[in-house]
């Protein structure tokens, strides 16, 4: 089944029962002559599904969201490129929300889905620049839908389904997740960074609240959240001094 109401997003969509990863195969299409924007990739089960920072992504064969979507937003300067985390963040946010009607639905820095303070979505995309703009962004998206078990170590990962009790039809969340996904884009192809950014901030987990911090060097720190830049930085205010951090800088405990 195909999306109806987008215009490109998703119109064409490759499935497979089995990838090694959705955003390894929608890199190659992008390199492609053919291939259209907004196309794509879904898997029923990934052997080699990636997050943030390397992270290997967990998905039950069969039970999960594993969607990459090819783009290419040549018009978007790479010093930009933290607005499409942002928009993409909330065309998942949005998803969640029209799916499960719930309130306790939060972005955690910086494009983690948290429901009730379990994580259920991740999005992980790589961008490729030409001079100073992009020339394509690989948008991979994984939604844990009715996964009911995970690995011990996953204490923080959850499913709908495991939240909400409801089974969620894949193909409808996979049509929703794009409708979302392209409205979003469409509004960052227009210019439009501070509906994104104020979007984005009101859905925050933890804006202008204390919270918790770990740093790489196993030390943690209190702060309160205050913003996230224009290039992505997230920006927390401790001691009385106010400081900026890279993805891999910090990591937020909730």
């Amino acid at each position: 089944m195909k999306p109806v109401n987008t215009k490109y997003m998703g119109k064409v969509r490759w499935e497979f029962d089995e990838l090694a990863s959705t955003n390894d195969y929608a890199r190659v299409l992008s390199n492609e002559p053919n291939t259209l924007e907004g196309t794509a990739i879904l898997a029923g089960r990934q052997t080699a599904g990636r997050g943030q920072m390397g992270a290997v992504w967990e998905s039950a064969p069969g039970q999960n969201l594993t969607l990459s979507v090819v783009l290419f937003p040549k018009w978007l300067r790479a010093d930009q490129q933290a607005a499409l985390g942002k928009a993409v963040a909330l065309a998942v946010f949005d998803t969640l929300s029209s799916v499960t009607m719930r309130s306790d639905i939060f972005i955690k820095w910086p494009n983690d889905l948290i429901i009730n303070y379990k994580k259920v979505s991740g999005v992980l995309i790589e961008n490729t620049i030409s001079s100073l703009n992009l020339s394509s962004a690989i948008v991979g998206i994984g939604i844990n839908a009715n996964q009911m078990q995970f690995s011990t170590a996953l204490v923080q990962a959850s499913s709908i389904q495991q939240i909400t009790g409801q089974t969620v039809n894949l193909s409808f969340l996979a049509d929703v997740l794009l409708e979302s996904l392209e409205y979003w884009y469409e509004q960052l192809r227009n210019g439009q960074y501070v509906l994104i950014q104020n979007a984005y901030l009101s859905k925050l987990l933890g804006l202008n609240q204390v919270c918790s911090f770990a740093l790489p060097s196993g030390t943690t720190i209190e702060g309160l959240i205050r913003d996230v830049g224009t290039d992505g930085r997230l920006c927390v205010e401790s001691a009385g001094n106010t400081q900026l951090f890279g993805v891999k800088e910090v990591r937020q405990i909730y």
